[in-house]
This record gives C-alpha cells, structure tokens and sequence, in this order.
C-alpha cells in the first residue's frame, strides 16, 4: 500500500507546504537521507497553542502539537520528494517548552512517534530524543526535527 493510499484510509488529509520562519532550508539531501529543519505545530498558519508545557498548553494538547508537526513534515516530504520514495523515519529530535517541574516531554513526543508510525508502519520506528527547554521560536511549545530514509 502506498504511503498516500494509507493516508486516505487514515482520512488524513496534508496540510499545505508551511511557511519557514527564518532564513534556513526546510529539507536538505544528504546520500539516502533526508534532514528536515525544526518544524512548528502551524495549523492553517497560526500555532495551534502557546506557551509552556503543561502550564500554559496542557499534555493533550501538546500531544496533538506533535501530530500536527508530523502532518506538516509529510507535506514538506510530500512537495519536496513525494511521499512514496520515502522509505522511513530514522530520527525524531523532539523539545518541548517545558515548566522547571515538568518531566514527561517523552509523552508529548508520544504523538509524533505514534502517528508516523500509524502511517509508515514498521518504517516509521525511529531512534528519538524528547528535551524539555525554556522557550521555543515564536512562544510555540513544541518544535520537532527528524531524519527520514528515500528508497533505493
């Protein structure tokens, strides 16, 4: 089954391509791999919440933060390589803007691993690092980078 045949079945549907927030490359090739930049929980432009974890944004809400960064990352994939000649994520770089007393980042994170690995399967098992830190760009509460693998 192909990766966009999964999505349909899953009733996911991409958002569009988001916008960098800063002079760098979304995605860069390097061999077989793909590294993507730090991506933001941006729904239909604005950040779905603000703040720190779980002060200001609760667990649930940041849980689907990082679902959200997900989707815009396969969009990313979608427009840069299409999702089909990925072959799987390799690595999840997860921080998570968290309060002083705050030791469940790897929850949150939780979102992002579960959802890539509902789309991609067995491929979407990946290496991760989930990192409480004081503030994120633009107040945002979480921000995740990852490393995917193209086939062949």
């Amino acid at each position: 089954m192909s990766i966009y045949e999964r999505l349909k079945e899953l009733n996911i549907v991409l958002p569009r391509f988001p916008v960098p927030q800063g002079v760098y490359l979304p995605l860069k090739r390097v061999g077989s791999l793909l590294f993507l930049s730090g991506i933001l929980p941006f729904r239909d432009g604005e950040l779905i919440a603000k703040g720190v974890v779980p002060v200001d944004v609760d667990i649930e809400t940041a849980r689907e933060c990082a679902r959200q960064v997900v989707l815009n990352t396969l969009s990313i994939l979608d427009s840069e390589v299409g999702l089909d000649g990925v072959k799987g994520c390799v690595r999840v770089n997860g921080y998570v803007a968290s309060d002083r007393s705050f030791y469940e980042q790897p929850k949150v994170l939780n979102g992002a691993s579960e959802l890539l690995i509902d789309i991609f399967g067995e491929a979407g098992r990946h290496t991760r690092v989930a990192v409480g830190v004081q503030v994120l760009p633009l107040n945002s509460p979480l921000e995740i980078d990852f490393i995917f693998e193209l086939k062949g």
